[in-house]
C-alpha cells in the first residue's frame, strides 16, 4: 500500500484546494482491511476513484463529482468505508497535524495515469505492509489478552526484519509498527470507554446504597410492626430459627425478583443508550447484547448480603425477650424537650404547629436520620449528572465531541436519581403514615382538619428532606470531584450555577408530587378504627 499524505496543494475541487491523503491500494484483492464500498461501484478503469465517507472534518461530496489531482482529472464512483477509520472525528495529516479534508482510495491497477504527473514518480516507495497476527486473532480485539498477544508479535518482527537487514544487506533501517493502540479511532474509542467505564462503575455504587438503605429501612419498620405476630409465632412453639426463616426466605425471594428484573432491564436500557451517544463519535457496527453474569452477580450479592445481614439482626433483636412481652406493641416514644428550645428568641417565636414539628422530628430520631441520608444520596446523585450535563456543554471541556457520549448518560442519571428520590419519600412517609395512624386519628378528633393534619404530617417530611438536600449539595461536590479526577477530565469549576438551583428544586418537586400521591391515604385514616384499642 501507498500513502500519499499532506498533498493538498495537488487535489483541487471547483477551484478550492483541499487537505488530501491519497492511498494506492489493490482495492480488489485486499486480504486484510478491506475497503468496504458503501455506495456506488468500484474503480473500473483509469480516473475513477474512491472517497472516504464525510465525517465532522472530511467534507461531503457525491459520487460523479470530479477533482484536479497532479493536474489529472479524476471522478468519484463511490464511497468507501475504511475499517481503519471508526471515528466521526476524522483524520489528520502526518505533517502539520491539520484536519483533513478529503481522502481518495485509487486501485493499484489504474494508479500509473494519477501518478504521471507526480514529481517525485520515481522515489514513491510502498509505505505500508499489513500483516495478520495468528496469536492474536486467539483473542478478542482491545483485550488484555489481545494487546499482549500483538505486543509479542511486533518485539518478534522487529527482531528478525533487524538481523535480516544487518546480515543480507548490511545496513539497518529503522520501522514504525501500528497497532490498535498507534490508531486514532481505536485511541479515542479507548479514551472514551476508559472514562465511561470509570463513570459506570462509581454511580451504582451510590445507586445501591441509598437502593440498600431503603430496603433496609422497610424490613425493619415491618419486623417492628409485626411484633404481636412475632409473639403469636413464639407462643405457638415455633422456635427463633424458624420465625426468622420466613423473613430471610421472604427477602431472598423479593432481592431474587428484583435482582433478575434489574439486571435484565440493565441489559437493555442503559447499554442502548451509552450505544446510542456513542454512534454520535463513532461508525458503530449493529449492536450485540450480552449479559455480563460477574456484574449481575457482584451487584445482586451486595444487596442480598446487606439486607439479609440487616433482616437477621432486626428479627433476633425483636425476639429476645418472653412471648408476652413481644405479643404487646412497643409504647410510643414519648415527647420530650429538644436542644433547640434552648433558642428562646428564635423557639418563643414559633407557632405551636412548628414546635410540634421539630419535637416529632427529634422524637422518630431514626426515621428522620434515614429520611436525611436517603434524600442526601439522591440529591448527590441528581447533581452529579447535572455536573456531567455542564460539563459537556463545556467548549474547552468539549474535546473531540466527547460531550455526545456523557449527554444521554447524565440525563439517565439524573432521571433514575429522581425516581429513586420519589420512591424513597414513599417508602418512607408511607411507613410513617402507617405508624402514626393512632396519632394522625387523634388529632382529627380534638377539631384538626384534614388540610391541617396533612400539614402536620408533611411539614417533618419538607424538613427533613430539606436536611438532605442541605447535606446532599456538598455530597454531590465531593462525588463530582472524585469522578473528574478520576476520568481525568472536567472540572467543578464548569459546573453551571443554576445548577445548584435546579437540583434542589427538582428533588423538592419529585417529594411534593409523592405528597399529593400519599394525601388521599391520610384523610382516609377512620378516627374510630384508629382509636380503638389494641390489647
Amino acid at each position: 500500500m501507498i500513502d500519499l499524505s499532506s498533498i493538498g496543494s495537488f487535489v483541487e475541487h471547483n477551484g478550492q484546494n483541499l487537505n488530501t491523503r491519497i492511498y494506492i491500494l489493490p482495492l480488489g484483492g485486499m486480504a486484510l482491511n478491506k475497503i468496504n464500498i458503501i455506495d456506488g461501484k468500484a474503480p473500473g478503469q483509469a480516473g475513477e476513484i474512491l472517497i472516504e465517507r464525510s465525517s465532522d472534518t472530511i467534507k461531503h461530496f457525491d459520487i460523479g463529482e470530479k477533482f484536479s489531482v497532479f493536474g489529472n482529472e479524476l471522478e468519484v464512483v463511490g464511497i468507501a468505508q475504511n475499517p481503519m477509520m471508526i471515528s466521526k472525528n476524522g483524520d489528520v495529516d502526518f505533517i502539520d497535524m491539520r484536519p483533513l479534508d478529503l481522502i481518495i482510495y485509487v486501485d493499484t491497477n489504474f494508479a500509473s495515469e494519477l501518478l504521471s504527473n507526480f514529481p517525485l514518480i520515481d522515489a514513491i516507495p510502498v509505505t505500508d505492509i499489513y500483516i495478520l497476527s495468528y496469536h492474536a486473532n486467539n483473542h478478542e480485539p482491545f483485550t488484555k489478552g489481545y494487546k499482549k498477544s500483538v505486543q509479542s508479535a511486533v518485539e518478534e518482527l522487529k527482531s528478525d526484519l533487524k538481523s535480516f537487514f544487518n546480515d543480507e544487506m548490511g545496513y539497518e533501517r529503522t520501522y514504525h509498527f501500528l497497532t490498535l493502540n498507534e490508531n486514532k479511532s481505536t485511541a479515542i474509542l479507548e479514551f472514551y470507554c476508559d472514562r465511561v467505564d470509570i463513570i459506570c462503575a462509581i454511580f451504582p455504587l451510590f445507586f445501591i446504597a441509598v437502593a440498600a438503605l431503603v430496603v433496609l429501612t422497610t424490613m425493619s419498620r415491618m419486623i417492628e410492626e409485626e411484633r404481636p405476630l412475632l409473639g403469636c409465632f413464639k407462643t405457638l412453639g415455633y422456635t427463633d430459627g424458624q420465625i426468622v426463616f420466613k423473613y430471610v426466605f421472604l427477602v431472598f425471594i423479593c432481592c431474587l425478583i428484583a435482582s433478575i428484573a434489574g439486571s435484565l432491564a440493565g441489559v437493555w436500557i442503559l447499554p442502548t443508550v451509552i450505544y446510542n451517544a456513542f454512534a454520535q463519535l463513532f461508525y458503530n457496527p449493529e449492536m450485540v447484547k450480552s449479559f455480563s453474569y460477574l456484574g449481575g452477580i457482584l451487584a445482586s450479592l451486595a444487596m442480598f448480603i446487606t439486607v439479609e445481614a440487616v433482616t437477621l439482626s432486626v428479627c433476633l433483636k425483636e425476639l429476645k425477650g418472653q412471648p408476652a412481652e413481644i405479643l404487646r406493641p412497643k409504647a410510643p416514644k414519648a415527647g420530650k424537650k429538644i436542644a433547640l428550645e434552648k433558642v428562646r428568641f428564635f423557639w418563643n417565636r414559633l407557632p405551636f404547629r412548628y414546635k410540634s414539628t421539630f419535637r416529632n422530628m427529634f422524637r422518630y430520631v431514626n426515621h428522620y436520620v434515614m429520611t436525611a441520608v436517603s434524600v442526601a444520596g439522591s440529591t448527590a446523585l441528581v447533581f452529579a449528572g447535572f455536573a456531567l450535563l455542564d460539563m459537556t456543554k463545556n467548549p474547552a471541556q468539549n474535546v473531540g465531541n466527547l460531550a455526545s457520549a456523557f449527554y444521554m448518560i447524565s440525563l439517565v442519571i439524573i432521571l433514575f436519581a429522581l425516581l429513586l428520590t420519589a420512591f424513597v419519600v414513599y417508602n418512607l412517609t408511607n411507613m410513617n403514615i402507617g405508624e402514626r395512624k393512632r396519632e394522625i386519628a387523634t388529632l382529627k378528633v380534638l377539631g384538626y382538619l384534614d388540610n391541617e393534619v396533612t400539614g402536620y404530617i408533611y411539614r417533618e417530611i419538607f424538613l427533613m428532606a430539606l436536611t438532605g438536600i442541605i447535606i446532599g449539595i456538598p455530597l454531590g461536590c465531593l462525588l463530582v470531584h472524585f469522578v473528574f479526577n478520576f476520568i481525568d477530565f472536567g472540572s467543578l469549576s464548569y459546573v453551571r450555577w443554576y445548577s445548584y438551583l435546579i437540583t434542589p428544586a427538582l428533588v423538592m418537586i419529585f417529594i411534593g408530587i409523592v405528597d399529593l400521591i400519599l394525601k388521599p391515604k391520610i384523610d382516609a385514616i377512620s378516627m374510630t378504627s384508629s382509636l380503638s384499642s389494641i390489647e
